[in-house]
């Protein structure tokens, strides 16, 4: 065996080798906590405090029938939207969760 086809075969193996191992991060289970959205952002379950993901912060997904649905008028600068089968208030700068109500009414 010449040394060009020994080099062409260790070339080979090693490229075999590694793609037989493949690196796959840990998949968070449901005991892990929340489900995560892209970005890292959680929104179930919403709890007062928590960052709501930025798309729940534009005027598109405001809950404006909510004297209907029995929940108090946002205050200034916040906006009721439903999300994962709760109504939650979220402040529009920051979209932190301000309150939540247990349903969709």
């Amino acid at each position: 065996m010449n040394s060009r086809h020994l080099m062409l075969t260790l070339i080979l193996s090693g490229c075999m080798a590694a793609a037989g191992m493949p690196v796959q991060a840990a998949q968070p289970t449901p005991a892990d906590g929340p489900e995560v959205m892209p970005g890292g952002l959680a929104i179930e379950p919403a709890q007062v405090g928590a960052r709501a993901p930025d798309d729940y912060t534009r005027p598109s997904r405001e809950v404006r029938n909510w004297k209907q649905r029995g929940l108090n008028a946002p205050a200034i600068g916040t906006q009721w939207v439903e999300m994962a089968g709760k109504l939650v208030r979220v402040n529009r700068s920051d979209g932190t969760v301000v309150e939540v109500q247990p349903g969709v009414n």
